[in-house]
């Protein structure tokens, strides 16, 4: 008789615990959905906003930093004009990416992009970024959906937070080697996951190719080839690892030999005229950390709990949890060594973001849970609720754009030849009776240090008389750029602005 209450309330418990397990399914599945949906409402809020932005004359507001010298080398390129020049002679302009960033947005605009519409550029390039973006966050959803026995909230949530969230933020609506690089680096380490137990070879050719385009985008995207050259020799695979790593560095040799000493030259610039700070590389990890904070729930939790004593069906959850960390441990370093950089911002944390997603993972498939499903989840969606509505992050460019078309106004006023520290309006397709000054953004930084410069650089033109007008900073002294501004009567004074005109009539040069 005993029996019968004890079975009832065994039965009830059970019964109890299958009604949790339901409500807690049902709560990441939304989660999910909310985490998802919002991360594609953001993205495409921030899309909108570029292209309506770009549409607004001159067409050239802010997305991210320094995107006019990207701008300035593709339109060189379009016109059959060396990309790789020496940045001390007119106009001291620089081009530091890799070469397939410059040679595929061409490919892509040349269609689109005529002489005529040069201010296309921004436009449609901001549309091939984004693209990219959604490429690489296909990708990845394809990954862990594998390493996650075919789950789909969580992958997909992950994806999209990685490509669409808060790090790389507004890198997917810029014209800038960053995203396409990430995706490709994440095709990489798929395909090292996907083959290099059956087909190894397959692997590291395949990785090989897409690594090193990810690396013919922008340099810095070498930390996946490291973490991989390292996850092959993990697992004793020494022949692989060797033809991966000297493979890679026999292309990068071959393109540095087939691009010429321009190529080599601005390269040299890029790693090794720059200028370190401890105290901005802290910051720029502070802000990575604080937006990959969900993925970081996800990695610490997968990487301190016990693991279960039944083996997973597939080596895959073990592979990726091994060859994030791997990637993590080694990438880490190099990222925050990078992101001291001056001009340096978060994006250098990128590949880290990636590696520390597949540890997470491939930790959660050994051990999963809907709470922490759950909680990644809701945690991504409460994120891109706050940059939605603007409590944590922006999607729109109104104050970038009132800004720009305000100087706009006044600049395209003023007589040409000009100059403005306003980097942007320099652009050739805004100005074409001037030199298009796209200054590098160290430019001032290796005046000072020294460097001999073409007519004396700005400064020297400056003093000679050879701007009809410029548009400077109000606070500007007697000299700007190292230039005397005594052939210079000052004009109004507007948004930060003012107008510089040559007194005439002009000086003997």
């Amino acid at each position: 008789m005993r029996l019968v209450p004890g079975i009832r309330m065994f039965t009830t418990h059970g019964a109890d615990c299958t009604r949790c397990s339901g409500r807690w399914k049902a709560t990441a599945a939304l989660a999910a959905v909310l985490a998802v949906l919002l991360s594609a409402i953001v993205f495409a809020q921030r899309g909108l906003a570029a292209w309506q932005a770009s549409g607004v004359p001159p067409g050239v507001a802010v997305t991210s930093g320094f995107e006019e010298e990207s701008l300035y080398a593709v339109w060189r390129s379009l016109h059959g004009e060396p990309i790789y020049v020496d940045g001390a002679r007119l106009p001291y302009a620089s081009a530091y990416f890799n070469w397939l960033f410059y040679s595929a947005y061409v490919t892509v605009l040349k269609p689109v992009v005529t002489p005529g519409t040069a201010s296309l550029i921004p436009r449609a390039g901001r549309i091939v970024t984004a693209i990219g973006a959604i490429s690489g966050a296909i990708v990845l959803f394809l990954l862990l959906r594998r390493i996650l026995d075919g789950a789909l909230g969580l992958p997909a949530a992950v994806a999209a937070f990685v490509f669409f969230g808060p790090l790389v933020g507004w890198w997917a609506h810029t014209v800038r080697p960053d995203v396409w690089a990430l995706a490709l680096e994440a095709g990489a380490l798929a395909s090292l996951l996907a083959w290099h137990r059956e087909r190894p070879w397959r692997a590291t050719l395949v990785s090989l190719g897409c690594f090193y385009a990810a690396w013919s985008f922008k340099q810095s995207y070498a930390l996946g080839l490291l973490a991989g050259t390292l996850f092959l020799g993990s697992h004793r695979k020494w022949r692989h690892a060797l033809a991966l790593l000297t493979g890679s560095m026999l292309l990068w040799a071959v393109t540095a030999a087939a691009l010429g000493p321009g190529y080599r030259a601005a390269q040299h610039g890029t790693f090794l005229s720059n200028t370190f700070y401890y105290a901005h590389g802290w910051n720029n990890l502070r802000n990575a950390l604080e937006k990959s904070l969900p993925l970081i729930v996800l990695a610490v939790w997968a990487g301190t709990r016990q693991r279960g004593r039944d083996p997973h069906p597939s080596p895959l959850p073990e592979d990726a949890t091994r060859l994030g960390w791997i990637g993590v441990a080694v990438s880490l370093p190099f990222a925050f060594a990078a992101s001291c950089k001056l001009g340096a911002w978060s994006n250098y944390f990128f590949s880290t973001a990636l590696l520390l997603t597949l540890a997470g993972a491939g930790g959660f498939s050994l051990r999963p849970s809907r709470v922490v499903s759950s909680i990644v989840c809701a945690m991504i969606a409460v994120m891109q609720l706050g940059a939605s509505f603007g409590w944590a992050g922006r999607v729109h460019l109104d104050d970038e754009t009132r800004f720009t078309a305000q100087a706009w106004e006044m600049f395209r006023s003023l007589p040409e030849p000009r100059f403005t520290s306003e980097n942007r309006l320099q652009l050739p397709w805004l100005n074409p009776g001037s030199p298009a000054l796209v200054l590098a953004y160290n430019y001032d930084q290796e005046r000072r240090s020294g460097r001999p410069f073409e007519h004396g650089g700005v400064g020297g033109l400056i003093e000679r008389g050879y701007f009809a007008s410029m548009l400077l900073p109000a606070g500007t002294g007697d000299t700007f750029l190292g230039g005397k501004l005594a052939h210079y009567s000052r004009g109004e004074t507007a948004c930060g602005l003012t107008t510089f005109r040559r007194i005439e009539p002009p000086p003997v040069r």
